[in-house]
């Protein structure tokens, strides 16, 4: 039975630019998931604590303006709060996207190296051929391993800012008209 330390000798190369973008999505999905557990998301209540809070800062933005520019204030400091909500999450999807290439180009060559072998061989086995194919399989898997973590990652992450941007544009929907309402039935 071969262990992690073996596989990643045998896989070659390609092995260490996709411990790299392992290392980078457990660092991202880590970092974010601290951020968001610190986060108050609740945008129907006074927060306790206005910095984290990204719901406070958008309605903060419309009580700090003039009444005709309050939409454009909430929608600009919303798309703010929303990108530091999604901080990371390009990298995850781009990291989704190049781990399996990486692992191809580790297939790629595994199998130049299997058939290299072949090539320059007189008398032609099994056993003579394996090592390379072993390394384009492995290399393949952990493209595909890598991959299937930050795409995954990415997809519950994102979760999180979709269900606050939805909650943000029904409460600032609510009041933006219950504001036209008393503008247009003044008491």
């Amino acid at each position: 039975k071969l262990n992690i330390q073996e596989l990643f000798r045998i896989g070659g190369w390609a092995m260490w630019p996709l411990l790299i973008f392992s290392i980078l999505t457990f660092t991202i999905v880590l970092e974010r998931i601290v951020f968001f557990i610190r986060t108050d998301w609740n945008v129907d209540r006074q927060p306790k604590n206005k910095k984290n809070c990204p719901a406070a800062k958008v309605f903060s933005a419309a009580i700090d303006c003039l009444p005709e520019n309050k939409t454009a204030a909430m929608e600009a400091e919303a798309a703010h709060q929303l990108k530091l909500l999604e901080h990371g999450f390009s990298h995850l999807s781009e990291i989704a996207s190049l781990s399996p290439v990486v692992g191809f180009l580790g297939t790629v060559s595994g199998m130049i190296s299997a058939f290299s072998t072949i090539a320059n061989a007189a008398d032609v086995n099994v056993k003579l051929v394996a090592g390379g194919i072993f390394e384009a399989l492995i290399t393949t898997a952990f493209g595909l391993i890598v991959s299937l973590a930050a795409a995954v990652s990415l997809h519950i992450l994102r979760q999180w800012p979709d269900q606050w941007v939805t909650k943000i544009e029904y409460v600032g929907s609510k009041t933006q008209f219950s504001q036209e309402t008393d503008r247009e039935n003044p008491s």
